[in-house]
């Protein structure tokens, strides 16, 4: 601003001139916040423009009208798909036609964004029983995952690669004379690539199941789903999987805080140590928290600061903190990692969880298989979903993968 710096520029300024530069800066501060908060709302409408939570009043209603049931009834009886199911499928179709549209049910972004699944609740024994809403199915998988809790990003409703930028070396800045030409920033651009991979599962239903037209039974059969598909890709996101996300303990460029040639027990050292990777990086922002299995909770809870001493690294009294910071745990978690001639060690993982990405793509596939489990009356409902997983900024990230528990 002009005004600005003629104030600079003076030697001097006298009380009114001093006023008016408080306000100029306020002004700033205020445009600055707007700038960041138009880039906030245009990189929202950039996100939701795929997630196909954008329907119009109508169609939100006829997705509430939405049976998981029927559509099952209907494919497992050999029929053809009829009212919100069929169109739901048609449009699943077209969601998944880059990777080969549907085998068996699709269900549509629209149902996975926009349709409530409730659950009856009975408050009192005397009392009516009231429907609860649970949310729609994307964000109960979220809920489903310590790692959204703790900060992870999710994106919705991607219907194609998505490449994530970010240096991998941070630009250099030096002091030059006044009429030096600028010389290269030396910065090294990179790039997290999310891509569609997919998870599967299966879950038998009977027949007499499906019969049913009760709101709970629709409940468990979409609780089933979101279950199965959280556990694989909570899983995915921290382990890898053949076919699936690398998994952030074997991402390039995370902290590698190392036990020992046979892994060691965890001390508080080496809690200390996964702390200090992240803050050597310049990365000590944000979410930060801890990852481990309980095994590894234990141990820490079991383990004093120093020998002799009676306060312990996991203090029992915080048992969702871990030396102050926030701490999950979660048997998905591995246990059974290699280092040595050990295979039981676990991993301990720390980081800024702001700066990891699940990602959800496309429609979700229900094959309705009527026949392997013809003879015991079931019918097979097979999943195919796709996921990824991957951190955005893999130095926000550290990791001890030879934690021994001794349990």
């Amino acid at each position: 601003m002009a005004e600005r710096n003629i104030l600079a520029n003076k030697a001097e300024l006298t009380d009114a001139e001093k006023t008016r530069w408080d306000e100029t800066q306020d002004l700033v501060k205020n445009l600055d916040k707007e700038i960041e908060r138009q880039e906030q709302i245009e990189n929202q409408q950039r996100l939701a423009a795929g997630t196909g939570k954008d329907v119009s009043k109508q169609e939100e209603k006829d997705i509430q009208k939405y049976s998981l049931l029927k559509a099952i009834r209907e494919m497992a009886e050999g029929k053809r798909l009829t009212g919100i199911e069929k169109e739901m499928h048609d449009e699943a179709a077209k969601e998944n036609g880059t990777w080969g549209g549907v085998m068996g049910l699709g269900i549509s972004q629209k149902v996975l964004a926009n349709k409530t699944v409730t659950r009856s609740t009975l408050a009192a024994a005397s009392s009516p029983v009231v429907p609860t809403v649970i949310g729609n199915f994307i964000d109960a998988v979220w809920a489903k995952t310590v790692l959204v809790p703790l900060g992870a990003q999710t994106l919705s409703g991607l219907t194609g690669n998505v490449d994530l930028p970010y240096f991998s070396t941070k630009p250099t800045v030096k002091w030059d004379a006044e009429n030096d030409a600028a010389s290269d920033a030396a910065a090294a651009l990179n790039k997290v690539s999310l891509t569609p991979k997919r998870i599967t599962n299966y879950v038998p239903l009977s027949k007499l199941l499906l019969v049913q037209e009760a709101a709970g039974i629709e409940e468990k059969v979409w609780n089933a789903l979101i279950s199965a598909a959280a556990v694989h890709l909570q899983r995915g996101a921290l382990h890898g999987a053949s076919d699936g996300p690398t998994g952030l303990i074997a991402t390039s460029g995370i902290g590698d805080v190392v036990g020992g040639t046979n892994g060691a027990a965890p001390t508080l050292p080496h809690v200390l140590e996964l702390i200090s990777k992240i803050e050597l990086a310049d990365a000590d922002m944000g979410s930060l928290a801890f990852v481990t299995s309980p095994k590894i909770k234990y141990k820490l809870m079991v383990t004093a600061i120093e020998s002799g001493h009676p306060e312990r690294v996991w203090n029992i009294l915080e048992p969702t903190k871990l030396v102050g910071y926030n701490a999950a745990v979660t048997t998905l978690v591995s246990d059974t990692l290699t280092k040595g001639n050990q295979s039981l060690s676990s991993a301990i993982f720390f980081g800024n969880w702001n700066k990891f990405i699940l990602a959800q793509f496309g429609a979700v596939d229900l094959l309705v298989d009527p026949y392997t489990s013809a003879k015991s009356n079931i019918v097979d409902l097979i999943m195919n979903a796709f996921y990824d997983a991957a951190p955005e900024h893999p130095a926000s990230f550290a990791c001890m993968k030879d934690a021994l528990s001794g349990i």
